[in-house]
C-alpha cells in the first residue's frame, strides 16, 4: 500500500476528539494497527520518511501519540487497545527519524515533544501491574520507546544533552527493574544500556554530578556484570563482525534479531559503568560500607574470571573496562582497601587469568599507604611471586597493577635479595612495557617510576651487571629508550662503581643517549632558567660532576666525553651561569653543581697539559668554567 492511501485510511484516527478515543471500536482499533504497521514497514524507504514531513502526516502522528499517552496515563483503567496503538505510533515515528534531521528537528520542537519531555519517562516507569497479564505489550511499548530515543540522539549531541534530564533517572530504574528479564527477546534493557550510555556521556561533558548513582546502584551494577556473564555466549569470533552495523540508525523492524543479546548488554553496561566511576567516584563516600565494597569488587572479579575462559566480540575492551572499573573504585580517596586487601590477596596467590590478577595488583597496590602496609604484604606475597605471575599477562593493560604495586614494594633491604632469574624475569617485564607503552601510553610513566625505583634500591654492582650482560639481560634496551633521568641515575650507578666492568662501546652509547638532553628543550633562551627543566638539569650536572671527579681523583689523561660533547658541555655550563644571582632553591643548586664541575674541568686542565696544548674548544670550556668564580 502507498503512503498517499495509508495517509487517507488513517485520517479517522487522527480526526477522533480527544478524551474520545476510549471509544474506538474492535473492528477501527485492529483496523489502525494494521495499518500503522503498514506504514512502519513503508517508513523504512528514505523518500517516504521525506514524503511524511512535507505531507504533514509526521505532525499528526505526533499529536496523537500525545494525546492517547495523556488519556491512557489519565485513565482508571487499563485500556489495552489504547496501549497497542500507542506502541504501533511510536513505532512509526521512531522510523521515520530515522537519518532525516528535518523529521527529527520536527520531533524536538515545543509544540510536539511532550512526549520526551513528560510521557517517556512515565512509559518507562510503568511496571506489570499496570498491564495484568500482557507483559509482552509493555516490553514491546518500552522497547520501542527507547529506540525512538535512540534514533533521536545518534549523532546528536545537542538532542541527547536537551532531553537528557528527563529520562536519565527513569532509565536507570528501569535498567534495575529489568534486570531479571533481560535473555527475554522482548526485553529492552540492551537499548536502555545503550541510550544509558549516551547520557552519561552529556552528564560528563557537562560536568554534571551523578548524584543518582549510589554505592548500592554500582553494586547493582556490579552483581548484573556478574549475571550476564554467566550467559554470554562461547563463540568463534573468526565468523563474526566487529560489532558494527552498516548504518548507525535502528529501524523498527520485526527481522531485527541478536544472536548474542548478552555480549552487547555487558559491552554497554561496562562502558556507562566505567563513565561513571571515571568521573563520580571521588563523590561517593566508601568509608562506612566496606561490605558493599567488597561485595561489589567481588561480582567484578568473578565476572572477569567467567568471561576469561569464553571468546565474543569486543571482548578486549569489555575485560579492559571491568579492570578499569574495579580501579577507579579502589582509588577512591574513602576507600582504604584494608577489607578487600584478603581478597586480592587470595586471587593473586592461586589465580592464573590475566585480568583478574592485574585488577587485583591494583586493588592491592590502592591499599599501600606506607612502608608498613607494603611489608605486611610481603610477609604473605613474596617479590618473586608478584614477578612470577607476570607470565599469565598478555595485555600491555595487564601490566599497569604490577608496575604501580611493585615500585612500592620494593626497598633498599629486599632489592638486593632478588636473584639473578629474578631480575632476568623482571627486566623482561620492562622491556615488553616499553614495547607496548608505544600503543598504550598509560603504561610509560609507570615504567618509568618503577625503572627509577629500581636504579635507586638495586645495588650499583647489580644494575652493573645487569647492563653489561646485555644479551642476557634487555635492561640496557630499556634504559635507552627512557626519560633523560633514568640515563642520569644509569650513569651515576655505574660511575660510582671503580670496578663496574661496562664495555666501552656500552658507556658510549650511553654518553651519547645522555648528551641529547638538548632534545628536551633545554636553551638558554630563558636567562633566568626554566622551572621546568631545572631538575633535570640538577640531575645532568650531578652526573658530570661524578665523572669528572673521578677523572681528576683516579688522575686520568684522557676525557672520552670532550672531543666528542664538548660543546654540549660547554651549551649547559652557559645555560647554568645567569642563574648564578638566582636566590631559589632550584636554581643554586644547579649552580653549584655547575661550579663543581667547572672546579673539576679547571683542575684537570691543570693537571693535564698547559694551555698551548689545549684545543680552541678545550680553551673555550676552560674560560667558561673560570667564570663560575668570578
Amino acid at each position: 500500500m502507498d503512503l498517499e492511501t495509508l495517509a487517507f485510511d488513517l485520517q479517522p484516527l487522527f480526526v477522533l476528539e480527544e478524551n474520545s478515543e476510549d471509544q474506538i471500536s474492535k473492528e477501527f482499533h485492529d483496523k489502525f494497527v494494521v495499518l500503522l504497521d503498514d506504514l512502519a514497514i513503508s517508513l523504512r524507504e528514505p523518500n517516504n520518511r521525506k514524503v511524511l514531513y512535507e505531507s504533514g502526516l509526521l505532525s499528526k502522528l505526533i499529536n496523537r501519540l500525545n494525546s492517547l499517552l495523556t488519556r491512557t496515563f489519565n485513565a482508571q483503567d487499563h485500556n489495552e487497545k489504547l496501549w497497542q496503538l500507542c506502541s504501533e505510533l511510536i513505532r512509526c515515528i521512531a522510523n521515520a527519524i530515522v537519518d532525516n534531521d528535518t523529521n527529527r528537528a520536527l520531533l524536538v520542537q515545543d509544540e510536539y515533544n511532550q512526549f520526551l519531555k513528560e510521557h517517556f519517562s512515565n512509559v518507562l516507569k510503568l511496571s506489570s501491574n499496570a498491564f495484568p497479564g500482557d507483559n509482552a505489550l509493555l516490553s514491546e511499548l518500552q522497547l520501542r520507546s527507547l529506540i525512538l530515543i535512540k534514533n533521536l540522539f545518534i549523532d546528536n549531541f545537542q538532542y541527547c544533552e536537551l532531553f537528557s534530564p528527563y529520562i536519565k533517572t527513569p532509565l536507570l530504574n528501569l535498567l534495575e527493574n529489568s534486570a531479571n528479564t533481560y535473555l527475554n527477546e522482548d526485553s529492552p534493557i540492551l537499548f536502555t544500556t545503550d541510550v544509558l550510555v549516551d547520557v552519561i556521556d552529556v552528564d560528563n561533558n557537562n560536568n554534571n554530578n551523578n548524584n543518582d548513582i549510589t554505592l548500592e546502584y554500582m553494586r547493582f551494577l556490579a552483581e548484573f556484570i556478574e549475571k550476564v556473564s554467566k550467559t554470554v555466549i562461547n563463540i568463534d569470533i573468526s565468523d563474526t563482525n566487529d560489532g558494527t552495523n552498516s548504518e548507525n540508525d535502528i529501524e523498527m523492524t520485526d527481522e531485527n534479531s541478536i544472536d548474542d543479546t548478552s555480549s552487547e548488554i555487558i559491552f554497554n553496561i561496562c562502558q556507562f559503568f566505567e563513565k561513571i566511576v571515571e568521573s563520580e567516584t571521588d563523590n561517593i563516600d566508601l568509608s562506612n560500607y566496606p561490605k558493599s565494597v567488597t561485595e561489589l569488587q567481588t561480582a567484578l572479579l568473578d565476572a572477569l574470571n567467567i568471561l576469561a575462559d569464553k571468546e565474543y566480540p569486543n571482548k578486549l575492551i569489555v575485560m579492559r573496562r571491568i579492570v578499569s572499573i574495579i580501579g577507579h573504585i579502589s582509588a577512591n580517596p574513602t576507600n582504604t582497601n584494608k577489607d578487600q586487601k584478603q581478597l586480592y590477596q587470595e586471587i593473586i596467590l592461586s589465580s592464573t587469568k590475566g585480568y583478574t590478577l592485574a585488577a587485583s595488583l591494583i586493588g592491592l597496590s590502592n591499599s599501600i599507604l606506607s612502608r608498613k602496609d607494603a611489608d605486611k604484604i610481603l610477609q604473605k606475597i613474596t617479590l618473586e611471586k608478584f614477578i612470577q605471575i607476570t607470565k599469565h599477562f598478555k595485555d600491555p593493560m595487564q601490566f599497569q597493577g604490577f608496575l604501580h604495586i611493585f615500585k612500592k614494594l620494593l626497598s633498599l633491604s629486599n632489592a638486593m635479595f632478588l636473584q639473578n632469574d629474578d631480575l632476568l624475569q623482571l627486566t623482561t617485564i620492562l622491556k615488553i612495557a616499553k614495547d607496548q607503552s608505544t600503543y598504550f601510553k598509560n603504561l610509560s610513566q609507570l615504567l618509568y617510576s618503577l625503572v627509577q625505583k629500581l636504579l635507586t634500591v638495586l645495588p650499583s654492582s647489580t644494575i652493573c651487571q645487569l647492563i653489561k650482560e646485555k644479551t642476557k639481560y634487555p635492561f640496557l634496551d630499556v634504559i635507552m629508550n627512557s626519560e633523560d633521568l633514568i640515563i642520569c641515575l644509569t650513569l651515576d650507578k655505574i660511575l660510582v662503581n671503580s670496578n663496574n666492568g661496562v664495555p666501552n662501546e656500552t658507556m658510549e652509547l650511553l654518553w651519547s643517549r645522555f648528551f641529547k638532553f638538548e632534545e628536551s628543550g633545554i636553551s638558554r633562551n630563558n636567562n633566568k632558567g626554566d622551572a621546568v627543566q631545572l631538575p633535570l638539569i640538577y640531575q645532568l650536572t650531578k652526573t658530570l660532576g661524578i665523572y669528572y671527579k673521578n677523572l681528576v681523583t683516579q688522575k686520568q689523561d684522557i676525557d672520552s666525553i670532550i672531543p666528542q660533547y664538548g660543546s654540549n658541555i660547554l651549551e649547559l655550563l652557559k645555560f647554568i651561569i645567569p642563574l648564578k644571582n638566582q636566590t631559589d632553591n632550584a636554581s643554586r643548586g644547579v649552580f653549584n653543581n655547575g661550579r663543581f664541575i667547572s672546579g673539576m674541568l679547571l683542575k684537570w686542565f691543570e693537571e693535564r697539559s698547559s694551555d698551548m696544548s689545549l684545543s680552541p674548544l678545550e680553551a673555550e670550556i676552560k674560560n667558561v668554567s673560570k667564570s663560575f668564580f668570578t
